[in-house]
């Protein structure tokens, strides 16, 4: 869509680091782009920086992680209702306890998919624990033996929301180092778009977000804005759960 418009398109990653993206936005400030479409980092817990760019003129657009405080049109999902279908469908195969992986509560899309999760429960008689709430970092290793700490105790979850892609592949690995079975000892469910979540074994089954329509509706708004009119401050776009082998039936 840019293109068609006649702009160009720079992209830059953070690997989830929160300096780096500080770093990027300040480079941005010398007016060396007309807007910016970001989604923050799973380490961002403030948008100070962000804000800094906005009061130098540069419209931006938050789309998928964003951050409340910060006074930009957002395209989010349903994550709250998406997590508590996500945390019925397990419950409703029979799990009892269900533990929920996120990363910074700073973060909207953590914190309403933990609202989210937590909603499920209540509503299907389980009272949420602060001791099946993991908060993850990008320190995949870190994540991995928080994971396997959570997998050894006595009363361990025998369901898992996880609420960022990159935990899938490490739950499937804590499983696997505890000689855990997917989905007989442990169910689990992720938000992702992996191309790949059908071929895995057993398949991971998914909440699944419109990337591409996610993409397309935040560069319109961008692209309005940079053009000087008003626009929605917020968008949601509907995500589906696609039940597969690893939450234990279809």
């Amino acid at each position: 869509m840019a293109k068609e418009k006649g702009y160009h398109s720079i992209i830059c990653l953070t690997h989830e680091d929160y300096k780096d993206e500080q770093a990027i936005l300040k480079d941005f400030q010398s007016g060396r782009v007309d807007g910016v479409l970001m989604s923050v980092s799973g380490t961002t817990e403030n948008g100070a920086h962000i804000r800094a760019l906005m009061d130098q003129g540069v419209p931006v657009v938050l789309f998928d992680r964003v951050l409340p405080d910060v006074p930009a049109p957002k395209v989010v999902t349903d994550d709250a209702a998406s997590a508590g279908n996500a945390t019925q469908l397990l419950l409703k195969n029979g799990c009892r306890q269900v533990a929920f992986l996120g990363l910074s509560p700073q973060l909207s899309i953590s914190a309403d998919r933990l609202s989210g999760y937590e909603s499920a429960l209540r509503e299907a008689g389980h009272r949420p624990l602060a001791k099946n709430v993991l908060c993850c970092d990008a320190d995949p290793r870190r994540n991995l033996l928080a994971i396997k700490r959570l997998l050894r105790r006595k009363d361990r979850p025998d369901g898992i929301v996880a609420a960022v892609e990159k935990l899938a592949p490490l739950v499937y690995q804590a499983c696997n180092e505890l000689s855990l079975r997917i989905p007989q000892d442990v169910k689990v469910i992720c938000f992702s778009n992996l191309e790949i979540a059908g071929m895995l074994q057993p398949s991971l089954s998914t909440v699944t977000q419109p990337a591409f329509e996610m993409g397309a509706k935040a560069a319109g708004l961008l692209i309005k804005l940079m053009a000087g009119k008003r626009v929605e401050m917020e968008v949601v776009v509907g995500s589906g759960v696609v039940g597969r082998a690893s939450s234990g039936k279809n």
